[in-house]
């Protein structure tokens, strides 16, 4: 407070100018900022705001008693010049090529076996639930649709996909034993997994190309979202995913959005005729 109002008295009987105060600061910020990191972004309008706040200090026009002084803003709080408001997220940190587990591939192979198991189970438990809940419909289970389906060969395309998780699904008997034993591998493969991981190394996010971890973010309920990233040769769209522990939904979108405002790839679609 001494020093702003030892400012605003140079401002007024002329011994200080705005451009001589940012410099002084400008240059306190090079030599400490190193050692403090204290600042993150300094505005790179900061010397011609100064000049323009002298000028108009010059010109009689009546300033406020704060006009042209310096302030450090909370970068949570967005101001209407080229500086990014990013709370905090503009400094990252990178750890690059994290192993979630020594054999990634046997990894998955448990994943994919016990997310079998208990997903059709719960899928038959869900349709059936949900179809008898409608007002009017032709089938009313999973049952129903298998027989559907076969009645219907061509319509349904059985030749091309088949129904064998349909079938699979329609031979379980809700959860049971072998359904709970999946499901309590799956979530102690997860809190040993990649939750541990996150937390060991107090990462924000996870970043995987496209959609890569899917799997690992989806056992456990975890959130994770996909932005484009750019086109492959074909013109084919790739993407980058975030992702995250439960409950840290916004500061993902922070960071999807980030992105897309700093890479700018996505494009309209174009369609041959």
């Amino acid at each position: 407070m001494q020093r702003t109002a030892a400012a605003i008295l140079g401002f007024s009987n002329g011994s200080l100018t705005s451009t001589a105060l940012v410099r002084f600061y400008l240059h306190q910020i090079t030599r400490l900022n190193p050692l403090l990191h204290a600042v993150i972004e300094v505005n790179p309008d900061a010397l011609a705001q100064a000049a323009r706040a002298d000028a108009e200090r010059a010109t009689g026009r009546r300033c406020g008693p704060l006009h042209s002084v310096r302030v450090l803003l909370k970068d949570n709080i967005a101001t209407r010049d080229r500086l990014n408001t990013t709370a905090g997220k503009h400094g990252a940190m990178v750890i690059e090529n994290i192993d979630i587990a020594k054999n990634l591939t046997e990894v998955q192979n448990v994943l994919f076996s016990n997310e079998h198991i208990a997903m059709i189970a719960e899928f038959k438990l869900s349709l059936n639930a949900y179809l008898s809940d409608l007002l009017y419909s032709p089938v009313r289970s999973l049952a129903d649709v298998i027989a559907f389906n076969k009645a219907h060969p061509v319509e349904e395309r059985l030749k091309d996909f088949g129904q064998p998780y349909f079938i699979e699904a329609e031979k379980t008997n809700g959860v049971g034993p072998v359904e709970k034993a999946s499901i309590q591998h799956l979530n102690k493969l997860s809190a040993d997994g990649l939750e541990k991981l996150m937390r060991m190394h107090q990462l924000d996010a996870i970043v995987t190309p496209n959609n890569n971890g899917r799997v690992f973010f989806a056992v456990s309920g975890m959130p994770a979202i996909t932005v484009p990233a750019g086109y492959d040769s074909q013109g084919v769209p790739f993407g980058t995913c975030f992702g995250g522990l439960k409950g840290y939904e916004p500061r993902l979108i922070e960071m999807a959005y980030a992105y897309e405002q700093a890479t700018k790839v996505r494009m309209m679609p174009g369609f041959k005729m």
